[in-house]
């Protein structure tokens, strides 16, 4: 990814706008507030929510998060609607197409169910065609977590295989904090010329508001360059 991602995005859900931000280490209380008012369903399918939650700890981690984003690494962004913190939605280099990312985000308990989570997915999948300019998407999920099959359905990713004892196996302590033994992954993906065709993309992608790291506005390149 050589392009500068977005550092804000503006997205509208029904009369709501929700933002997706740069990462920061000013977010850490924030970030630690919304996995603690989700910790059951966040358990059930995140090893990293069996680690204990602590604002020090978030920070020297959104330290890395930061210079990531910035960098050749990960693109995470925070989803705010105001000043609340909804979760979190991101895009990793973890294909072998170097013109390809793996789609990843969780949102807070308190709004499943409200659109959230699809809305984040089918910004970052504009934003990856459009913006980066790749050509593939991919999105993983426990055969058990049906949220995340739903979110991936209503963008459009086409399962491509089920694959077994794909991830660890999760400890006796985890099993004990709620994590799921769901040994399946599924791999969806979701090609360039397969989201422009979608219902939901165009009018999307010309809702949505992006701007650079200095604050400027950046234009999407019209769909179909």
């Amino acid at each position: 990814m050589q392009v500068h991602p977005p550092s804000l995005i503006r997205a509208p859900l029904g009369a709501r706008t929700i933002e997706l931000r740069a990462p920061s280490p000013r977010d850490a209380a924030a970030l630690v507030e919304a996995i603690d008012a989700s910790v059951p369903a966040l358990r059930r399918f995140m090893p990293w929510a069996h680690l204990e939650q602590t604002v020090e700890r978030q920070y020297a981690r959104l330290v890395d998060v930061q210079r990531e984003f910035w960098g050749d690494g990960f693109k995470t962004y925070h989803l705010w609607e105001g000043a609340r913190m909804l979760g979190c939605a991101g895009l990793h280099d973890r294909t072998l197409n170097s013109r390809g990312a793996e789609l990843g985000y969780w949102t807070r308990s308190d709004v499943a169910g409200q659109g959230v989570g699809t809305l984040a997915a089918r910004v970052l999948v504009v934003v990856a065609v459009e913006h980066l300019e790749l050509e593939r998407l991919q999105l993983l999920y426990l055969a058990s977590n049906h949220g995340s099959r739903r979110i991936a359905e209503k963008c459009g990713f086409q399962i491509e295989g089920r694959m077994r004892c794909f991830q660890t196996a999760p400890t006796s302590e985890q099993r004990a904090d709620g994590m799921s033994d769901e040994r399946v992954t599924v791999i969806t993906a979701l090609l360039r010329d397969e989201a422009r065709a979608l219902p939901w993309y165009a009018p999307l992608r010309a809702a949505l508001e992006l701007y650079d790291w200095d604050g400027a506005p950046l234009e999407l390149a019209r769909a179909g360059d």
